[in-house]
């Protein structure tokens, strides 16, 4: 009787570390997508401020002669933060042979009112429209005059916003 009786011990306890390990990589599991949902919301919430607070800078510095420089912080790991001058899309102004990123071409081609743009190795996402973007390039350069991407350093987008009366030129901070 011994016997059956460690036997059937033994057996428990297998069964008890198989439940256990179980209970453990379900309970692992849910952490996992809990933890991967709140990443995804805080993401899209870091969005939306960044595009709210991008078109409110560019309305906000329109008074001529204004120069600020802002330092914007990149949401999700997003490397780029794009423009294209208004001016390129209402009258379909021709860009030079610079190549632009394919979702600025067809917003160009198309007409349509998207004009900033962040983007992460493929994904691209609109943030907006203002008519009030001009480009704040120099036409002498080969940097095609009605686009420009910004490259975030250290996850921050460093922006001058200068203020030409009822428009707002973006580009690079100048030394």
């Amino acid at each position: 009787m011994g016997e059956d009786y460690m036997k059937k011990a033994q057996l428990q306890q297998a069964f008890f570390y198989i439940f256990a390990i179980v209970i453990i990589g379900a309970l692992v599991l849910i952490g996992y997508k809990a933890i991967t949902k709140i990443t995804v919301a805080g993401c899209e919430a870091g969005k939306e401020t960044f595009k709210s607070g991008l078109l409110s800078l560019v309305e906000q510095y329109d008074a001529r002669g204004s120069q600020h420089i802002e330092k914007l912080s990149a949401p999700c790991s997003f490397n780029k933060l794009c423009f294209l001058d208004s001016d390129a899309i209402l009258n379909s102004a021709p860009t030079s042979t610079t190549q632009l990123p394919k979702i600025i071409e067809d917003a160009q081609a198309s007409q349509t009112h998207t004009n900033m743009w962040i983007n992460h190795g493929t994904s691209w996402e609109a943030i907006g429209w203002s008519e009030k973007v001009e480009i704040g390039v120099d036409p002498s350069t080969s940097i095609d005059p009605n686009w420009i991407c910004i490259t975030s350093r250290g996850s921050t987008f460093n922006v001058q916003f200068n203020g030409l009366g009822r428009r707002t030129r973006v580009g690079l901070p100048t030394p």
